[in-house]
């Protein structure tokens, strides 16, 4: 019990030196001068590339946006916010700009810390955004190396290339273009390093609980909400592949639990000394603000808050979905090879760690499943939270399969051979189960206004390519906001579905797409139309000539009279992947997940035969 207030008491002093350290670093920033010339060219940069552009591309297009599942897609968006952040302009103190963090794009932001500000500000100083860029990717890298060199002197190839792939399902690329994903590397890596350096200082006694804590605080001080995550797994990992001590399989799961609870500690501790701090300073509760986001982002509240297990659970795939880039697929299949080969040739080791790197692994799912609104919307930076789970499992391919040249004897073989065997078969209905989103459209920015007048019913037959429609685009456009517009479904005389939507006021934009729940048979024809009631206004159709024409639709009318074009739309599926390609990465992504528990629960058994060290 002494122990524990000991400890405990500890903690509360870093967390405290640490968050008035902050603070002050924060403020010193914010007395430097701006450069303006600097700060110029970088906006001109981040408005030229767009708001989402992608990394391997050269000149954004209008489709980018819609490329929702491209590995090297950027946050243009949210760097532009940073910069202004921290090219802060107003003629305020530098107290109160430290506190309130305010930009054109997204006012105060004030919950969070902004810690990259006391990093930003003076490196903008001497770079714009391109040539800080470049300084980005020749750290990453040089930091990649030093980790690479220390890492394969110690534990060997195997551990060396487990870190270079880690690397690369971060994808690079875009690391090394958007600021907004580089805070959470530099404090994994950096922390990394310390440990690797430090080890036998960090091993000892309870300091490995102020680490985590103090790895949880410079998250919370330099991320804005990425793949924080990863920050407590990849040390977290790393302390277990390069820990000697014998322990037992508690022992080791007891560790995970600790150092994850250390991590949280500094995470949330952290992040409240800047809502009290801020709360303090701009004299307004910054705790409510606060503590609205958190639970619209676990989907308590808001736009998510009646979302059922099922869609909690789909958050999973739809953030995996962007490991079927071929690159990726093929690092993983390399892997899975590599283990199956290796296990089946000269056994399979039974580590006590094993259920250490599995709780790690379920980190990410878990951390999906409660951040649910943050995952689903931003998936596109957030996949890179399975990170952890990769890590984890590439770990337990290394401390599992056994090195040295043995034979097995047939009985083992023949085991593990089983256990694949069993994962392969049971991957195919699990991959048969998925379902992601297809999206299509018609259009580009060209198309043309038809006159809907009261009375009149717009229809067109309507075949889908799939059973299952999730969301339905059209471009209504109608003067003033009374009324209604009616969207229905029929089949042949029968209503199947319906819409019933307010007309909206044009400020607020004539297309917009409706979240629908269609479950249809895609060898049938349907009616779709559309009819407006209690508008006394025109109302138009948009409809574009363009050279992408749907197959769903068949010929438009208005009335009597048959209109060339489609109307503009786009459609949203919920189908099965459609490239063989992603259904065999599925495959191999189930088969290597069952593998994985598989041996690890099974390991005792293959230890009878005798010939599987222990």
């Amino acid at each position: 019990m002494r122990e524990m207030i000991r400890i405990l008491g500890k903690s509360i002093c870093i967390l405290i030196v640490g968050g008035f350290a902050g603070a002050v670093l924060l403020i010193l920033a914010y007395m430097l001068p701006v450069n303006t010339e600097n700060r110029d060219a970088s906006f001109d940069v981040i408005h030229q590339e767009g708001e989402y552009p992608r990394a391997s591309m050269s000149l954004p297009t209008v489709y980018d946006n819609f490329v929702f599942y491209a590995t090297d897609r950027l946050d243009g968006f949210t760097d532009e916010t940073m910069l202004q952040t921290a090219m802060n302009l107003e003629d305020r103190s530098p107290l109160l700009q430290a506190m309130s963090s305010y930009s054109e794009n997204k006012g105060e932001y004030s919950y969070y810390w902004h810690g990259y500000v006391t990093l930003l500000r003076p490196l903008l100083l001497i770079f714009d955004i391109s040539s800080l860029r470049m300084f980005n990717c020749m750290c990453q890298l040089a930091l990649l190396t030093v980790l690479l060199l220390l890492i394969g002197r110690e534990k060997g190839f195997p551990y060396a290339a487990m870190l270079l792939t880690s690397y690369f399902l971060l994808m690079p690329m875009a690391l090394f273009m958007a600021l907004q994903y580089s805070w959470v590397f530099y404090v994994a890596a950096i922390s990394t390093l310390v440990l690797l350096k430090k080890k036998d200082f960090l091993f000892s006694g309870k300091r490995i609980i102020y680490f985590f804590i103090i790895v949880g605080m410079f998250t919370s001080y330099f991320d804005l909400l990425t793949y924080p995550l990863f920050t407590w797994g990849m040390p977290l990992v790393w302390w277990l592949v390069m820990e000697d001590t014998y322990d037992k399989r508690t022992g080791w799961c007891r560790k995970v639990v600790i150092s994850g609870l250390s991590w949280i500690a500094g995470y949330a501790g952290m992040w409240m000394l800047k809502w009290s701090m801020a709360s303090i300073v701009l004299k307004r509760n910054i705790y409510q603000s606060a503590i609205d986001e958190v639970l619209f982002r676990s989907g308590t509240t808001g736009e998510m808050e009646n979302y059922q297990l099922a869609d909690r659970l789909r958050v999973f795939y739809t953030n995996w979905m962007h490991y079927e880039h071929v690159v990726f697929v093929i690092l993983l299949v390399i892997w899975a090879l590599y283990w199956a080969w290796k296990s089946l040739r000269h056994g399979w080791r039974c580590s006590p760690k094993g259920h250490a790197y599995l709780l790690i692994g379920l980190s990410s799912f878990v951390w999906y499943f409660v951040l649910v609104n943050h995952t689903a919307v931003h998936h596109h930076f957030t996949y890179r939270i399975f990170g952890v789970t990769l890590l984890a499992i590439l770990a337990l391919i290394n401390d599992g399969v056994v090195h040295e040249r043995v034979s097995p004897t047939i009985g083992t073989r023949l085991k593990v051979l089983a256990i694949w065997a069993a994962c392969f078969l049971l991957a195919f209905p699990l991959a048969m189960s998925h379902r992601e989103d297809l999206s299509v459209m018609n259009g580009e920015e060209e198309y043309r206004k038809i006159l809907l007048e009261q009375g009149e019913t717009l229809e067109v037959p309507f075949t889908p390519t799939f059973n299952q429609i999730k969301n339905l685009g059209l471009g209504l456009e109608s003067v003033g906001g009374t009324g209604e517009y009616e969207i229905s479904l029929w089949d042949g005389d029968r209503l199947k579905y319906r819409l019933s939507i307010p007309v909206w006021n044009s400020e607020e934009g004539h297309y917009k797409g409706f979240d629908v729940d269609w479950k249809l048979n895609h060898k049938k024809t349907y009616r779709l139309t559309i009819a407006v009631h209690d508008n006394p206004n025109d109302t138009n159709v948009w409809v574009t000539t363009g050279s992408m024409p749907l197959a769903e639709y068949g010929e438009l009318r208005v009335g009597d009279s048959a209109m060339p074009g489609q109307m503009l739309t786009g459609i949203v599926y919920w189908c099965r992947p459609l490239e063989k390609s992603n259904f065999l990465f599925l495959v191999f992504s189930w088969m290597c997940a069952l593998a994985a528990v598989s041996l690890t629960v099974l390991s005792p058994w293959l230890q009878e035969s005798g010939k599987v060290v222990c």
